[in-house]
């Protein structure tokens, strides 16, 4: 693990005033529910009593991480603290934990991260330019307005270093979460899914309306659709992994980012703005009410995705090797930024991998090393856990069709589906039957008996 914490780095985070404002959105002291902590991308466990746990966001592990790493995360998701005694120490634990964590969520912050879009280069573009940065407010405007319609006193936004969170205080999901205690444990998890597949497409709709009423802004600014049982934010306060700034509080009635103000050391002035951050929240249960369509929605699509894992072809062949992978993921594997589309491509790569029989450690490293160098926010996130061996690779047709962005899985824009004489002897079907034949055949025979 390479320590990326500095000495004025671990002198911020001790700052007194930055560590109460980070724990106290970290803890539900009533119920004592707790945050996950996340050093920079890559600390999410530490060692204790011989096993590989995950690091709770309480005071001794935050004295910890802040002395290992520069950038502070913390998950969105409050977990009944239990979750932190269980082993992630090998790949079968981590593969267990995965539904665990889900389960064990308790409470829930709707995070809308509003980020920075480079068409041409895959990073995202400047903030620092005029245009992007007016796009990015407008954004945030954009989003904040239509949540003060349903939940005015619940809103939180921040300037992330890069970006803007915004961000609705967990409780206003209390309601949802009220009767975990009597569900089974898949239940739960599956219930976790739900409510965070409601709240991507509430994501993506009205990100849809704000680019017919701006399309101006289209090109310089993006809001990530993927909140997830294991979705991480930057915390209050936390510095940037590359930029000399920290992630500030902004006036949610005049969403404007000041440079100079988030640039750290912070001055007291902006300190003292983390002590009554995230304090207040709605008690109607409006938003609620409004997802409702939504959480309808969500149910009967996730209970399709059930029975498609269970219909998941497996690749009985030996793993085969790249030169064996049809054009479109060659061309993701080798591609060196990804800008929009990077999550769908990540998406479709763990299914592939998934269903031609890579190793779960290989495909991992692979996927990982891939998204480390798209600097991918789905790294972050548990897109591979929920594609390898558990979804089918995406059709030919559903890769070449243009749709709206994540969780819509489509490769139109990236150029990546360049088909050769070998996708046509498979009929443009899928990449995966592509690289098997036999599954292909296995496909065409369940075909017949429908």
């Amino acid at each position: 693990m390479q320590k990326t914490a500095t000495k004025e780095t671990i002198e911020h985070y001790m700052n007194p005033s930055i560590k109460n404002a980070i724990l106290r959105c970290s803890i539900n002291v009533d119920d004592e529910f707790v945050r996950w902590f996340v050093g920079d991308q890559t600390g999410w466990y530490y060692f204790k009593n011989h096993k590989k746990v995950a690091i709770p966001a309480i005071s001794e592990a935050y004295d910890y991480q802040v002395k290992q790493f520069r950038t502070l995360h913390y998950t969105l998701a409050l977990y009944d603290p239990d979750l932190f005694g269980i082993s992630f120490t090998n790949e079968e634990e981590k593969a267990e934990g995965k539904t665990k964590s889900k389960a064990f969520v308790k409470a829930y912050t709707f995070g809308i991260d509003i980020d920075t879009v480079d068409q041409e280069n895959g990073h995202g573009a400047n903030i620092h330019e005029p245009a992007v940065k007016e796009a990015v407010e407008s954004m945030a405007n954009f989003f904040v307005s239509k949540l003060k319609e349903i939940c005015p006193n619940s809103i939180y936004c921040l300037y992330s270093g890069g970006g803007i969170y915004v961000m609705i205080h967990h409780g206003v999901f209390e309601e949802y979460f009220k009767n975990y205690p009597e569900k089974l444990e898949e239940q739960k998890a599956l219930d976790t899914d739900i409510l965070m597949d409601a709240l991507n497409n509430v994501i993506m709709e009205w990100q849809n309306e704000f680019y017919t009423q701006f399309p101006q802004h289209k090109k310089y600014a993006k809001a990530d659709a993927i909140n997830g049982a294991k979705r991480v934010f930057k915390t209050v306060f936390s510095i940037h992994k590359k930029h000399p700034y920290a992630v500030i509080p902004l006036d949610k009635d005049n969403i404007k980012i000041d440079f100079e103000k988030a640039r750290y050391p912070l001055s007291q002035e902006v300190i003292k703005t983390g002590k009554n951050w995230y304090t207040e929240y709605d008690r109607d249960n409006k938003l609620l009410s409004y997802l409702e369509p939504y959480l309808s929605k969500s149910a009967k699509d996730c209970a399709r995705n059930i029975y498609a894992r269970e219909s998941v072809l497996i690749s009985k062949t030996e793993h085969v090797t790249f030169e064996e992978y049809p054009p479109c993921i060659q061309n993701i594997l080798k591609m060196p930024s990804c800008g929009a589309g990077a999550t769908r491509a990540l998406g479709i790569l763990a299914a592939f991998f998934g269903q031609v029989g890579v190793p779960v450690n290989d495909a991992k490293s692979l996927w990982c090393e891939l998204a480390q160098r798209w600097n991918a926010a789905a790294l972050t996130t548990n897109v591979f856990e929920s594609w390898y061996k558990k979804m089918s690779c995406p059709s030919c047709k559903t890769i070449m069709t243009p749709g709206e962005g994540y969780p819509s899985v489509d490769l139109a824009n990236l150029g990546a589906c360049a088909p050769d004489s070998k996708c046509m002897s498979v009929k443009f079907t899928s990449p995966v039957y592509y690289t098997d034949k036999q599954l292909y055949i296995q496909k065409l025979k369940r075909d017949l008996l429908r």
